[in-house]
C-alpha cells in the first residue's frame, strides 16, 4: 500500500497498541492515541519524538472527547485498543460519520458474554447451555438453579472480562457461591494501572454453563462483507480445571489439521451470529465429541501475541491488514510461507537467577527460540496459577518444520519439571 496521508485514532489502546501504532506510522499515518482507562505512559515513551499524540481523558462520553481531537476530515479510521473500548471506537466512529467494523449494538454482543450468549441462541447456532445469574443475589442460588438444565460441574465466569479472568470449572452449590463472591469483589484495575480518572464499570451478571470437553482453539482472521479474507487455526494449551488458563498457543494446528476447515466454517457462522462482517475476528472454541462450541468470540485480533505467531508463520501482517481495512482499503493479504511458531508462557514458578539460566539454556539449545522474557525479577515467591497475571513471562519460538517445533515443546515441558517449586 502506497503511504495515505491522515490519521488513525487509536481508542484506549492495551491489546496490541505498540504494534498497531507501528504500523500505522510504517503506512505513512499519523496516529492519535486517546484512553478514558490507561495513562498511557508506557506508549509515550516508546514513541516520544513520533507522529503519535496521546490524550488521556477525564470522563467516559465519548461526545466530550470531540473538542480534544483532530477535526472531520483529517481523521481516516477508528480502532479499538480492545474490547473494553469497542463500544466507545464505535461510538466515535459514528460522530466523525467513518464506517466501523461493528455498530454499537454489535460492540456490546462481542465484549458481554451474556449479550454474546443470547444472539448466538437466537440465530439457532450450537454453544454449550447457559444461565446468567444476579451477583447481589449469590445466596439465594440454590432455588434458581433447580429451574436450569446445567448440572455440575460446570462453568463459572463473569460477563464483562476476558483472558479467562475468574473462570472456573465448579463441583457444587459452595464452590459456585464462592467463585461468584470471587467474580463479585475483582477489580481489574489492580492488575492493570489506570489513568485515575476513571476504572471500568462492572456489570452485575455472571454466568454459568455446561462444561464443553475437548481441546481448544482460537480462530484468527480478517473478514469482509462475511467472508474471510484470511483466517488461520491456532492451537492452544491451557492449565485445565480448575480455571483454563492458556499456557501457550501454536500456529498451525500440529495434532488437528484434519479439524482446521471445521472449526473455521463454525468461527463463521458464531461471526454471522453476531453480526460480525467486517474487520479482524477472535473467536475462541472447544472441539468437543459432538463438534466446535463457542467459548467467546471478539471483534479484534487476538491477545497473547497470536498476531505476532501468525506472521512467523505466514508472513501476513493482521495489524496492517486490519488498519487497511479500517481506512477503507481492501488488504491484499498473501501468505508467504508455511513455517511452524509457538509460544510458551511462564507460570506456577518463582522468579529465581537459577530460574533464570535454565530457560536461557534452553534457549542455547533450541535455536528456534528466538526471544525470553520475563516481565520483572520479582521477589521469589510462588506465583499461583489462576489468571493471566499470573504469568511471569514467555520463550517465543519459530520452526521449519513440525518436528523442530515439537522438539522446542518438549524442552519447554521439560524445562517445567526442572523447577522444584512449581505448583
Amino acid at each position: 500500500m502506497k503511504n495515505k496521508e491522515g490519521m488513525l485514532i487509536l481508542v484506549d489502546p492495551f491489546t496490541g497498541g505498540d504494534e498497531f501504532i507501528t504500523s500505522a506510522l510504517s503506512l505513512g499515518l499519523s496516529v492519535v492515541a486517546i484512553s478514558c482507562l490507561y495513562d498511557l505512559d508506557n506508549l509515550k515513551e516508546k514513541f516520544k519524538g513520533s507522529a503519535v499524540e496521546f490524550v488521556v481523558v477525564k470522563n467516559k462520553n465519548v461526545s466530550d472527547w470531540m473538542q480534544d481531537l483532530p477535526p472531520k476530515g483529517r481523521v481516516l479510521g477508528i480502532l479499538p485498543g480492545g474490547d473494553l473500548s469497542m463500544v466507545r471506537a464505535a461510538e466515535l466512529s459514528n460522530l466523525y460519520g467513518l464506517p466501523f467494523f461493528v455498530t454499537p449494538e454489535v460492540g456490546q454482543q462481542c465484549v458481554y458474554k451474556d449479550l454474546m450468549r443470547y444472539a448466538v441462541e437466537s440465530a439457532g447456532v450450537e454453544q454449550p447451555a447457559f444461565a446468567v445469574f444476579d451477583l447481589n443475589g449469590v445466596e439465594s442460588l440454590s432455588g434458581k438453579l433447580d429451574d436450569v438444565a446445567i448440572k455440575f460441574p460446570c462453568i463459572v465466569k463473569p460477563t464483562d472480562l476476558g483472558g479467562s479472568l475468574n473462570v472456573k470449572r465448579v463441583g457444587d452449590m459452595e464452590d459456585l457461591k464462592e467463585a461468584l463472591n470471587t467474580i463479585k469483589k475483582f477489580n481489574l484495575f489492580d492488575h492493570i494501572k489506570s489513568n485515575s480518572y476513571n476504572s471500568f464499570d462492572r456489570r452485575s451478571t455472571a454466568m454459568i454453563e455446561e462444561e464443553a470437553i475437548g481441546p481448544e482453539f482460537s480462530v484468527d482472521g480478517i473478514l469482509d462483507e462475511g467472508k474471510f479474507l484470511f483466517s488461520v487455526v491456532t492451537e492452544k494449551a491451557t492449565t485445565g480445571a480448575p480455571h483454563f488458563i492458556e499456557t501457550g498457543h501454536i500456529v498451525p494446528t500440529i495434532n488437528f489439521v484434519e479439524h482446521e476447515t471445521e472449526l473455521v466454517s463454525y468461527a463463521k457462522t458464531i461471526s454471522k451470529a453476531l453480526g460480525i462482517e467486517k474487520g479482524p475476528i477472535h473467536c475462541e472454541v472447544k472441539l468437543t465429541d459432538k463438534g466446535p462450541r463457542l467459548i467467546e468470540c471478539a471483534a479484534r485480533l487476538g491477545g497473547d501475541k497470536i498476531p505476532y505467531l501468525i506472521k512467523k508463520s505466514t508472513g501476513v501482517d493482521l495489524y496492517q491488514s486490519t488498519i487497511e481495512l479500517a481506512i477503507g482499503i481492501k488488504p491484499k493479504i498473501d501468505r508467504k510461507y508455511s513455517k511452524y511458531s509457538g509460544i510458551h508462557f511462564i507460570m506456577g514458578q518463582s522468579y529465581t537467577e537459577k530460574l533464570a539460566k535454565q530457560y536461557h539454556d534452553l534457549m542455547r539449545e533450541f535455536p528456534q527460540i528466538q526471544d525470553l522474557y520475563f516481565k520483572e525479577e520479582g521477589n521469589g515467591s510462588l506465583t499461583p496459577r489462576s489468571n493471566v497475571f499470573d504469568r511471569i513471562g514467555h520463550v517465543l519460538f519459530m520452526s521449519e518444520s513440525e518436528n523442530e517445533l515439537i522438539a522446542v515443546l518438549k524442552g519447554c515441558e521439560r524445562q517445567k519439571r526442572l523447577v522444584p517449586n512449581e505448583s
